[in-house]
């Protein structure tokens, strides 16, 4: 037990022998670099600042060492560049401007130097807003047997930004991307995040929340027949058709995005001007399905150019 008071006695004693230490040493006077943020203010309504400016600048200053303490992580110093002082876009050497480092009053501190030797440029440009179309970036896929139809319904679709006008007309989509999701069997919807703009002077209206959904479907297939072959770019001196007239195809996709789709949708072209570019004894069809549907087995596999009059200008 007296080994143990012995220990707590000597602690103790170097306890207070170090705060007696700190307690000396903050109230003696000591001159230290402290960097301290840079800040433009009154920059003229409508315009911001796209020029790369520093976040902080090093200002040596002599105080006693509680004061020190204080502007290094309680007090609000910064160094302010007012923009109103000036007709144009500035460009200054901050050493030069000791008087625009803001100070709480009635701080006994002394500013030596503003230890930053470079000029500042600053550059303003008038900034826009637009409207911007969000693009998901996700990885899925369907189980076996099912299929991902329509694409992703997006929710706000959009988005408002501000921008300098410079990067307006780059500016063309938002990419937002979320955990990739894979062996969907039934919809599933993602909350999407926004991914970081390159430039730092782009900003995005905020947003409660961005969702992507997804219409998963089993998988099915039908057979279209019947459906008209399309003879394009005739010459209007050319009277001209394809033989057979009608085809047959085997599509496949989400068995509720086949039942309603129209017969229309899916067409069988052949282009007149390229069959006699290649001289192609016999035609080509060209196949147009919408998107999220697949096809197969076309029937027949043979068409035939037949003219039926060619006048002579």
């Amino acid at each position: 037990m007296k080994l143990l008071r012995s220990y707590r006695i000597f602690f103790l004693s170097i306890g207070i022998a170090f705060l007696m230490w700190f307690y000396v040493k903050l109230t003696s006077t000591f001159t230290h670099t402290i960097d301290i943020p840079f800040q433009v203010i009154n920059v003229k309504p409508g315009f911001g600042i796209v020029s790369d400016l520093p976040e902080t600048i090093p200002v040596v200053f002599e105080a006693d060492g509680k004061t020190l303490l204080g502007i290094k992580f309680f007090y609000d110093v910064r160094y302010q560049l007012d923009l109103a002082q000036f007709k144009d876009d500035p460009e200054i050497y901050p050493a030069n401007f000791v008087q625009n480092i803001r100070m709480p009053a009635k701080t006994n501190v002394k500013i030596l130097e503003i230890a930053y030797h470079d000029t500042v440029a600053i550059r303003s440009e008038h900034l826009v807003t637009k409207k911007v179309p969000i693009v998901p970036v996700v990885d899925v896929s369907c189980a076996p047997g099912y299929i991902w139809v329509g694409g992703f319904r997006v929710h706000p679709d959009s988005v408002i930004v501000e921008c300098p006008v410079s990067l307006a007309e780059q500016l063309t989509e938002i990419k937002a991307t979320a955990e990739p999701v894979y062996n969907l069997t039934e919809d599933h919807t993602v909350t999407l995040e926004p991914m970081p703009f390159k430039n730092k002077f782009i900003h995005m209206e905020p947003v409660d929340k961005i969702t992507a959904a997804m219409d998963i479907q089993p998988l099915g297939e039908t057979v279209l027949e019947n459906l008209p072959v399309r003879l394009v770019n005739i010459p209007h001196d050319i009277n001209a058709i394809v033989q057979p007239s009608t085809f047959s195809i085997r599509v496949r996709s989400g068995v509720d995005f086949l039942a309603s789709l129209p017969k229309d949708s899916i067409r069988g072209v052949i282009d007149y001007a390229l069959e006699q570019s290649l001289n192609r004894v016999e035609p080509q069809l060209t196949i147009q399905v919408p998107r999220d549907v697949a096809w197969s087995q076309v029937t027949p596999s043979r068409f035939k150019l037949v003219i039926l009059n060619e006048s002579i200008p």
